[in-house]
């Protein structure tokens, strides 16, 4: 359903543009090949660690995984980034609710105002956060009218981003950061209360 872009018969190669992350996602579970993705974030433990071989299941939005002594972490650039959630659901059964849990750093410098993070599964608002100026735990409730049977697309939306360069002075880094990401997971049932700020 795609253009092709690019083809030499005489390598059996075919090169296609997909538009978006969320068209190639979708297209993907539409033509029954969406195994790959599910059977990835199986493998995972439906759990992001922000670490180099995630790239399957991550679109837009995304700088490179970093370490320090305490933890891995990725930073999102821009206003908007995107992950893939292939949770394995059967075809013969209802979604259930869940609850998908995050720690996460506000990009931080002086005068900066307050970073909200709003959470999007598919069409769907899960919250908006107001995160606190340190690393920060949350856990968000997934009610079951949230899933796709098939292909289902977390997209996190900031309320503010910026380079360190244009922000900091003497600061070299130009990246547009909006927040660090240590991990992100989704796990079987409803939050347990509301969010740890701590």
């Amino acid at each position: 359903r795609f253009v092709s872009v690019l083809k030499k018969p005489e390598e059996e190669l075919d090169l296609f543009f997909f538009p978006d992350f969320k068209t190639l996602f979708e297209t993907r579970f539409a033509a029954g090949k969406g195994e790959v993705f599910t059977q990835r974030f199986a493998e995972m433990g439906q759990r992001f660690e922000f670490v180099e071989d995630e790239a399957l299941l991550k679109g837009q939005g995304w700088s490179y995984p970093e370490r320090n002594d305490t933890a891995s972490f990725q930073w999102a650039v821009g206003a908007q980034a995107e992950l893939g959630l292939p949770v394995d659901l059967p075809a013969d059964a209802p979604p259930s609710d869940a609850t998908l849990r995050l720690r996460v750093l506000p990009y931080l410098y002086p005068e900066a105002p307050p970073q909200n993070l709003e959470l999007w599964l598919n069409q769907y608002h899960l919250a908006t956060l107001e995160l606190p100026e340190h690393w920060s735990e949350h856990e968000i409730a997934v009610p079951a009218d949230a899933w796709s049977t098939s292909a289902n697309l977390l997209t996190l939306r900031f309320s503010r981003t910026a380079s360190p360069a244009s922000v900091v002075p003497g600061a070299g880094d130009s990246r547009s950061l909006s927040a660090a990401f240590d991990y992100l997971e989704i796990v079987s049932g409803r939050a347990t209360g509301p969010d740890d700020d701590g």
